[in-house]
């Protein structure tokens, strides 16, 4: 067993968070604690970084968030991810929240209630 001096373990911890593995884990790896984690955290990759986890897979749900965020259409969304609009829209709403645009959202919500309603009385009246 080596002993491994502030930088070797600082590397450690950050290939460690790459590699998605838990506080816990690089605890027990890199032989340090939690406060010496967040901090090697921070430094190497801000407070905003956000780390994506190899090992789980998203929902699709979670999956169109991040299209929409990326700046993807409707569209390109439901092809990519095989939703149907119903879905698709959903996730937009829910971008939309998330982007604290809530008024937006709920306009949009409505719209989508109205079409719907519409598309009921069209095959009720057929």
């Amino acid at each position: 067993m080596t002993i491994l001096d502030q930088k070797q373990k600082k590397d450690l911890v950050i290939a460690l968070l790459k590699e998605g593995k838990t506080f816990r884990a690089i605890q027990r790896r890199a032989h340090v604690g939690p406060d010496f984690i967040v901090k090697v955290k921070r430094e190497a990759f801000g407070e905003d970084y956000i780390f994506v986890n190899p090992r789980k897979k998203s929902s699709k749900n979670t999956q169109a968030i991040g299209f929409f965020r990326d700046g993807k259409k409707p569209m390109q969304v439901a092809l990519e991810l095989d939703k149907d609009s119903t879905e698709v829209n959903k996730a937009n709403i829910d971008y939309l929240r998330l982007k604290k645009l809530d008024r937006f959202a709920e306009l949009l919500s409505q719209t989508n209630a109205e079409k719907t309603h519409d598309n009921i009385e069209i095959r009720v009246a057929i």
